[in-house]
């Protein structure tokens, strides 16, 4: 190949030509390999530096998650683990949720599934501290009958890949109840992400996607370099926030809107009653750190507002008759004590299953629910027989 460049070099007009050969005549082995010496030994240099004095602390652990073709990644089924800050128990069931094992639904009980990203997961918190768990004792208390709410949250997953995950799943769990919990802090970008990328993670190369796979999961240089792309995206992500947001913002808010919509009919489609339920982002809730965060990006506050992503979801409920739960008003009044680090506290939790419960009534989901369920499983039994 070198060669056939000389040859190049020096059928090329004086304007570039000398220049060419002379660099390719300069490239010998020795030289090449002396620069790939160097390299190597920087690379090396760094990971040593990075992992001993700023090593990245994973949230989670890198094998609980495995590529899938139709959403990206799920979790691992019948894993077993910790989380690496805290320590804290994580374990998945057949199915790969952070779950009991599930069975058919008893016809005495009003199941429900929660749909989510890592706040309904419980990122930082037991399982039996999510408020999926938590909202399972208020309904089974307030309501004098067996309930059983399914935690379907995912860490990492938007509202796009929460409707194919539903739609993968519906029909062999079969709920009364399926709600969607939308994180405001980056629902938007994922979805916009997901839809955009979808192909081409589909179609990488195993050849390629293992590499990558194994760097994500061993080096701490190649982890620094993506959380800078993600540190400079962060900036961006605060356009969900703007009064006129970018077009990519706005494509992004039609997917998620478009995935609401469609998780609704899917929910509808197999007799559960479906209601969504907006999480906003810490920002959203502190006055303080909105306010530093404005400062922090140089924006400009008149052309943003804290609320209005909640605002623009409000418009959409209405205009597709969904019921829809905003937490921020809520959260926004107790922020210092639900919230830790995007997510939230155990106390969190607890105070979000009980604004749930009392919503869920207040739309009388849970009746209709109820006949809707009972129907249904009259209609498995009679299919049974």
């Amino acid at each position: 190949m070198t060669v056939e460049l000389m040859k190049v070099a020096e059928a090329t007009p004086e304007r570039g030509g000398p220049q060419l050969r002379d660099y390719l005549r300069y490239l010998t082995a020795r030289r090449l390999a002396k620069m790939a010496y160097g390299i190597i030994v920087s690379i090396v240099i760094g990971e040593l530096g990075i992992t001993l004095f700023s090593p990245r602390q994973e949230v989670l652990p890198k094998d609980l998650v495995v590529r899938d073709k139709v959403l990206g990644f799920r979790m691992v089924p019948n894993y077993h683990g910790t989380e690496p800050k805290d320590g804290i128990a994580l374990h998945t069931n057949a199915r790969g949720l952070r779950e009991r094992e599930i069975g058919d639904p008893r016809a005495d009980t009003l199941r429900v599934y929660v749909l989510g990203d890592s706040v309904v997961f419980g990122l930082g918190v037991t399982a039996e501290q999510a408020f999926p768990r938590a909202l399972e004792r208020v309904l089974t208390r307030d309501l004098g009958r067996p309930v059983e709410v399914i935690n379907g949250g995912v860490p990492g997953y938007g509202t796009l890949q929460e409707l194919r995950f539903l739609e993968e799943t519906i029909e062999s769990l079969r709920p009364g109840v399926v709600l969607v919990t939308v994180s405001v802090f980056n629902d938007v970008a994922d979805n916009a992400k997901f839809a955009r990328t979808e192909k081409r993670w589909q179609d990488t190369p195993k050849a390629i996607y293992d590499p990558l796979l194994w760097l994500r999961q061993h080096s701490q240089l190649y982890l620094m370099t993506r959380r800078y792309r993600s540190g400079v995206s962060a900036e961006k992500m605060m356009d969900i926030h703007a009064v006129n947001p970018l077009p990519a913002t706005r494509r992004g808010l039609e997917i998620t809107e478009q995935s609401v919509a469609s998780l609704a009919d899917a929910a509808r489609k197999h007799g559960a009653t479906f209601g969504v339920v907006l999480a906003p982002a810490q920002k959203q809730s502190s006055p303080y750190l909105w306010d530093e965060t404005l400062r922090g990006h140089g924006l400009d506050g008149t052309a943003y507002a804290y609320d209005m992503p909640n605002r623009r979801f409000d418009e959409f409920a209405h205009r597709e008759q969904l019921p829809l739960l905003d937490l921020l008003p809520t959260l926004r009044s107790v922020h210092d004590e639900v919230y830790e680090n995007e997510h939230w506290t155990p106390e969190g939790h607890e105070l979000v299953a009980k604004v749930i419960a009392d919503f869920l009534r207040e739309k009388q989901m849970l009746t209709a629910a109820g006949r809707a369920g009972t129907l249904g499983n009259r209609e498995q039994a009679a299919n049974n027989e």
